[in-house]
Formats: structure tokens, C-alpha cells, sequence
């Protein structure tokens, strides 16, 4: 069990957990595409120059053919950055792969690098992303005690939350296609300052215009239509929900029992629970006096 620092009195420490190693699937197909795609470029690399060498680019000699390679492995590099930032919502990974890709094609210049040092470096990029990813995902914890749950990272910059029971307003679990088979998955603690969740907005645009100009008179008419919808989902970073955890459905009793065990009610039928035992037994007592009395 992980060590709990600052804990309450009596807490105690029920469950603690990581990711599923295949929950971060997403993470390692990312850092797999460079190693993969980059390695069928090594491979075929003088396929690609003769065949380019054949079209128009062809027309502009070495030269043309080491531009169109280069515009490639740009391609390679941002393409999927730009994707896993709008899936991720987070644009950090586009500009960090457009600035690796601006120091690559500086060096290619300035020191006579080959395009084979590109798509070899592009490969050892690929590896270490997948050690990092590991990384990324055993550094996430997740405690479960008997007062609260706790979510932290510490990657590189430490992150912590605590959320007690009794501030969660709703459970929600989810299982992806992976985790149906493997058994983990996601669990959103919900509290009444949504908190796990996010909005998703879908929205219609349309618009027609028309002008006219004369000289220095002129004339438009224009119109537009405008709508959209906004959901509230169950959405929030992998270190303040319990992300891709074994056993979801197990986790989730643990924390339903928890949760009512703090409600208000429950608590008042735990202690009429309690005073009906105690007085069953006075009454054998009672009845046990009264029994050797007579």
C-alpha cells in the first residue's frame, strides 16, 4: 500500500491502484506511428527518390527530390501531433513536435545532415516516447481510503486531489472496447461543482452573401444562420479521475458503500441499528433479573 502523508485520524488505507498498462494505448500507437513509418521510409527511401525523381520534382534535380523528402518527414512529424492535440484538447503536443521539427531541419542544413539521420533520429524519438509514455502512466496513483479518494502524479510536475466521499454527487463508469476485454477502465467521481467533467459543443454555421460595386457606390445583402448544442460529459485529466484502473466494476462498489455510508441517513439508521441491539440487550437483562428473582 502507498504511504498516505497529513492523513486524518483513523483513515485507512483500502485500495491502491495504477492505470492498465493497455489503458494508455492511445499514447503508445502515437510513438509507434514515428517508429513504424519511419522505418518504411529507411526501407523504400530509394524507391521514393527514383519515383519522385520521375514526376515533376524531378525537373528541379537533387535538389527538388531532398525538398519533397524533407516536406515528407514534416508531414510525418506534425500531422499526428496536430491530431492527438485535438483528440487530447491539449495543444502543447502540436507545438513541441513543430519546434522538434524546426531544430531537425536546421541541422539538416547547417551540419550536411542525410535525410537517413532524419527518419533514424525520428525512430529513436519513437522509443523514447514509449518509455516516456510508460513512465507517464506508472506515475499516476490512485488511493482509495476510508474518508476519500486521492488522485496523483508525479511525472514532472506533482499533482494531488482529494475528494472526499461525501462530495461526490455521481459514479460514472466507462469501459472501451480494450477494456471490456481486459477489464479496466474509467472511473468520473462527480461533485456538485462538476468536477470530472467537460463540455463538448457541436455547432452549424451558414451563411450566403451577395455585393455589388459601381464606381465608388456599392451594395451587399447577406445572410447568416447560426446554432449550436452543448453537452455536459463525463470528461477530465487521467490524474483526477481513476483512469484505465483493473477491476472497475470492484473499484466502484468499494466507493458506492463508502459514499452511502456517509450520507446523513445512513448514519441515522446505523445508530438506531445500534440502540435497538442495546436495548434487546436491557431487555434479556431485565428479563433474566426478573426470572431469578422470582
Amino acid at each position: 500500500m502507498s504511504e498516505i502523508k497529513h492523513t486524518p485520524e483513523n483513515e485507512e488505507t483500502l485500495v491502491s491502484l495504477q492505470p492498465h498498462l493497455l489503458s494508455f494505448w492511445p499514447y503508445y500507437l502515437y510513438f509507434i506511428w514515428y517508429i513504424a513509418i519511419s522505418g518504411l521510409l529507411l526501407w523504400k527511401l530509394k524507391v521514393f527518390e527514383q519515383w519522385l525523381g520521375g514526376t515533376f520534382v524531378g525537373v528541379f534535380g537533387a535538389t527538388g527530390i531532398t525538398v519533397s523528402l524533407l516536406a515528407v518527414w514534416w508531414l510525418l512529424m506534425i500531422v499526428p501531433a496536430l491530431l492527438f492535440s485535438i483528440l487530447k484538447i491539449r495543444w502543447n503536443w502540436v507545438i513541441s513536435f513543430v519546434i522538434l521539427s524546426s531544430i531537425g531541419t536546421f541541422l539538416f542544413y547547417q551540419f550536411d545532415a542525410t535525410l537517413k539521420m532524419l527518419f533514424y533520429a525520428t525512430i529513436g524519438l519513437g522509443v523514447l516516447g514509449l518509455i516516456l509514455s510508460d513512465v507517464y502512466r506508472t506515475s499516476h496513483k490512485y488511493i482509495l481510503t476510508s474518508f476519500r479518494i486521492i488522485t496523483k502524479i508525479g511525472f514532472i510536475n506533482a499533482s494531488t486531489r482529494s475528494l472526499p466521499y461525501s462530495k461526490i454527487t455521481d459514479l460514472v463508469e466507462e469501459q472501451g472496447f480494450l477494456g471490456k476485454i481486459f477489464n479496466f477502465g474509467h472511473l468520473f467521481p462527480l461533485t456538485a461543482s462538476r468536477m470530472g467533467t467537460g463540455s463538448k459543443t457541436a455547432e452549424v454555421k451558414v451563411g450566403t452573401g451577395v455585393g455589388a460595386q459601381k464606381g465608388k457606390t456599392g451594395a451587399g445583402v447577406g445572410i447568416a444562420i447560426e446554432g449550436g448544442q452543448s453537452v455536459i460529459v463525463p470528461q477530465s485529466r487521467t490524474y483526477y479521475i481513476l483512469y484505465g484502473i483493473p477491476k472497475p466494476e470492484r473499484i466502484k462498489q468499494i466507493i458506492i458503500t463508502r459514499m452511502r455510508e456517509k450520507e446523513p441517513a445512513y448514519a441515522t439508521e446505523t445508530q438506531t441499528e445500534v440502540l435497538a441491539e442495546k436495548l434487546d440487550l436491557i431487555i434479556e437483562k431485565l428479563d433474566y433479573l426478573n426470572k431469578n428473582l422470582q
